[in-house]
């Protein structure tokens, strides 16, 4: 199954086919079309929601095959990377109002 198809419900016509009247589809019919077409997406989502969890699933099996769990206990020390950390508005050392006095 394509992306496209998964997306639209339907495989694209080939410009080829323009040329053929009787490979294009009337609009007789609407509603029940309607529900076959809902019910249609609703499957082909499940299954690239099904798809996307196997990938996940695989994809975290061989990640973590190669960490090592970590225990941390309260009081343990461990270091951390500030590079991330907006050092300018941490607690309330920069408040006059809020801070300690």
């Amino acid at each position: 199954m394509s992306p496209f198809e998964a997306d639209i419900g339907y495989v694209p016509h080939n410009p080829l086919s323009t040329v053929d009247e009787s490979s294009r589809r009337g609009l007789r019919g609407g509603r029940r079309q309607g529900v076959q077409f809902t019910k249609h997406q609703a499957a082909v989502l499940r299954q690239c929601q099904d798809a996307l969890e196997d990938a996940q699933a695989r994809m975290a099996n061989v990640y973590d095959r190669g960490r090592k769990e970590q225990d941390f206990n309260v009081g343990d020390q461990v270091y951390l990377n500030t590079k991330n950390l907006d050092t300018a508005h941490t607690g309330f050392s920069n408040s006059r109002k809020l801070g300690p006095k």
